[in-house]
C-alpha cells in the first residue's frame, strides 16, 4: 500500500493539518483536498471515494474529518486499520482535558506529526505498531534539559528574591526619609510662629547638641532656652492649635447654596440626571459597586464535589421583535475539591432535551453516557481535575421563535423639527426572573443630556461614553413589563441603536439535573452542590 497524506480537515474543507509521506508539490495536495468535500456527498454508506487517479478514506471526528490520500492500488483494509489507529492517537496527543476542535488541533499539531510519523514511515508504507509503542516512541527525556531547567528556575528564584529584599530596603529608606522631612517641617512651622522661624537642617542639627542649652543665630532677643522652655512653648502652641480647631468652624464645606451649585454643575457635564428613585439623581458609590457584582439571591453552598449548569445567549433582533439569531450555549461545569473525590460517576436527569445538540468531553466515555447517561472518564485511574473547573458536558439550541426568549425589547425613537423622543420597552417572555437587568443606548455625540419623562428603574447618562443606562434590578412575574421614556435633541433613529442587554437568572432552559454522584471503584455515594446560572454573552437589538 503506498499512502500520500494524511489530514484533518473542518466539516467546511478547511486544512487544519496535513502530513505527506511521498514526494508531492504543496498545489497538489492542496488541490486534492480541497476536492474533498465535494466528493464525499451526503451517502453516509462508505467511509471511502475514489477519483480517476487516488482513493479518500475518511472518518468524522466529532465537528472534524481525518482525510488519509493513497493510491487506487493501495489495500483498501490495511489503510482502514492505519485510519482507525490515527483516529485512536489523536485525542491522546490533544492538551489535557481539551475539547476535540480546531484550536485543539492546531494547538497540538508538532505532536500530532511526529505520531503521524511513528504510524506511516517516508515512502507511505504502514509501520506495525498500536497505541501504545507510539506513546513509547514519541516521549522524550532529556536529563541534560531537566537540569538546565532546573537552574535557570534556581537563577529567577533567587534574582526575585533580591529584587525584593531592594525593594524592600527602598521603601523603608523612603519612609524613613519622608518621616524626617515632616518632623522637622512641622517643628520649622512651631518656632517660626514663637521666635521667627527655624529651619529643618537646623532643627536636625540642634537634636545632636547637650540639652543643658543652644543659641539660635539671629535671636538675640531671646538668649539662650533650655529644652524645657522649649518644651513648654511647643505645648502652649500645640494647645492653641487643638483649641482653635475645637472651638472655630473649620473649613467647613456646608451650605445648601454651594452644594447645589456642585451637583448644577455635575448636572450640566451630564455625568449624573434625574431618576424616578431620587431627586438629586446622584446614586452612591456603594449602589453601583452592587450593580457590578452579580450576585444571585440564593448562593449554594459548594460541596467537594461541584456542579455548575451555565448558559449563555447569544441573540439579535431587530427593534419590532423580530429575531435575527438566536442561540443558547450550555456547559456543565465541574469543579472538584478533594483529590479523593475526584474518581467519580456523575448520574444525570435529564428531561426533555429533543431540540438540543448534546455533546460530551472526549475524555468521557461516550458508550457509558450513551447507554445509562452516566458521565465518567474513559480513564477512571486519571480521576477529574481537582481545583480547576471542566467543562464534561455541552449542549446547544437555537430558535427563531419569539416565545423561546427571556426579554423583548422594543425602541421607539420619535424624530421630530425640535427634539426626539426615544421610548423602550421591556416584556417577559419565556424566563421567569431575570435579576440584574442592565440595558444600554447608545446617544449621538451631537446630542444634549437626556432628559428623563419617566423610567420603571434607575436612569443614569454617562457622557464620556455617549450612552444611557438603564439598570433594573429584578424583572419578574409580579412586574413583567416596564419602559423608559427620554427626550433629547433632533437625532436619526438609527444613532440609537444596537441597544445591548446584561441579565442574570438562575432558571435555565436544558432540562438537566443531577440525580448522584458516586466513586468510580467502590460506587459510594458523595455529597454534591448544584446551581444554575443564565447569563448574557451577547444581547443585540438592531435597528432592522
Amino acid at each position: 500500500m503506498t499512502i500520500i497524506s494524511v489530514s484533518i480537515l473542518n466539516r467546511s474543507g478547511k486544512v487544519l493539518l496535513s502530513r505527506q509521506f511521498v514526494e508531492i508539490s504543496r498545489i497538489r495536495v492542496e488541490s486534492l483536498l480541497s476536492a474533498f468535500p465535494r466528493l464525499i456527498g451526503s451517502s453516509k454508506q462508505h467511509t471511502y471515494v475514489e477519483t480517476e487517479s487516488v482513493r479518500y478514506l475518511y472518518q468524522p471526528l466529532e465537528s472534524l474529518y481525518v482525510v488519509i490520500i493513497t493510491t487506487k492500488g493501495s489495500n483498501v483494509v490495511e489503510d482502514l486499520e492505519t485510519l482507525r489507529l490515527i483516529c485512536k492517537l489523536i485525542p491522546e496527543y490533544l492538551p489535557i482535558y481539551a475539547s476535540l476542535d480546531e484550536e485543539s488541533i492546531v494547538e497540538a499539531a508538532f505532536e500530532l506529526i511526529a505520531a503521524f510519523d511513528e504510524v506511516v514511515d517516508w515512502g507511505g508504507l504502514r509501520e506495525s505498531v498500536d497505541v501504545q509503542q507510539v506513546h513509547a516512541l514519541t516521549e522524550m527525556f532529556s536529563h541534560e534539559e531537566k537540569l538546565a531547567n532546573m537552574i535557570k528556575e534556581s537563577k529567577m528564584l533567587e534574582a526575585k528574591e533580591v529584587a525584593k529584599r531592594r525593594a524592600e530596603s527602598l521603601s523603608r529608606e523612603k519612609s524613613e526619609r519622608e518621616k524626617l522631612h515632616k518632623l522637622g517641617s512641622d517643628f520649622g512651622r512651631l518656632q517660626g510662629r514663637s521666635f521667627g522661624g527655624i529651619s529643618a537642617e537646623t532643627y536636625q542639627a540642634s537634636m545632636a547638641m547637650p540639652e543643658t542649652g543652644f543659641t539660635f543665630t539671629g535671636m538675640s532677643n531671646y538668649g539662650n532656652l533650655d529644652s524645657k522652655s522649649l518644651q513648654s512653648s511647643a505645648a502652649v502652641e500645640s494647645s492653641k492649635v487643638v483649641s482653635a480647631g475645637i472651638g472655630g468652624k473649620g473649613l467647613s464645606l456646608g451650605g445648601n447654596r454651594k452644594q447645589d451649585a456642585v451637583l448644577e454643575a455635575l448636572q450640566k457635564e451630564g455625568e449624573l440626571v434625574k431618576s424616578s428613585n431620587s431627586q438629586t439623581g446622584i446614586f452612591s458609590e456603594e449602589r453601583k459597586n452592587r450593580n457590578l457584582n452579580i450576585n444571585m439571591k440564593s448562593p449554594v453552598l459548594q460541596e467537594a464535589v461541584h456542579f455548575v449548569a451555565q448558559e449563555d445567549i447569544v441573540l439579535e433582533m431587530n427593534r419590532d421583535g423580530v429575531i435575527h439569531s438566536f442561540e443558547i450555549k450550555g456547559n456543565l461545569i465541574l469543579q472538584v475539591s478533594d483529590s479523593a473525590k475526584a474518581s467519580i460517576r456523575i448520574h444525570t436527569k435529564l428531561g426533555d432535551m429533543e431540540a438540543f445538540q448534546v455533546r460530551t468531553h472526549p475524555n468521557i466515555d461516550k458508550n457509558l453516557w450513551t447507554s445509562s447517561q452516566v458521565l465518567g472518564l474513559r480513564d477512571a485511574s486519571r480521576g477529574f481535575p481537582v481545583g480547576s473547573p471542566l467543562s464534561i458536558l455541552r449542549w446547544r439550541l437555537t430558535s427563531s421563535e419569539e416565545k423561546m426568549i427571556p426579554l423583548s425589547i422594543n425602541c421607539w425613537p420619535a424624530e421630530s423639527s425640535t427634539e426626539t423622543v426615544v421610548i423602550i420597552e421591556y416584556e417577559l417572555v419565556a424566563i421567569r426572573e431575570l435579576e440584574n437587568v442592565a440595558i444600554h443606548i447608545p446617544v449621538p455625540k451631537s446630542a444634549s443630556t437626556p432628559k428623563l419623562r419617566g423610567v420603571d428603574g434607575e436612569f443614569t447618562f454617562n457622557s464620556r461614553s455617549g450612552m444611557v443606562e438603564w439598570n433594573v434590578s429584578i424583572i419578574d412575574k409580579d412586574k413583567p413589563q416596564g419602559s423608559l421614556e427620554f427626550v433629547t435633541e433632533p437625532a436619526a433613529a438609527t444613532s440609537f441603536f444596537p441597544v445591548q442587554v446584561s441579565f442574570i437568572s438562575n432558571e435555565i432552559y436544558g432540562d438537566i439535573g443531577i440525580e448522584s454522584v458516586r466513586g468510580s471503584s467502590d460506587e459510594s455515594e458523595y455529597k454534591f452542590s448544584f446551581e444554575k446560572l443564565l447569563t448574557t454573552e451577547r444581547y443585540s437589538i438592531v435597528h432592522d
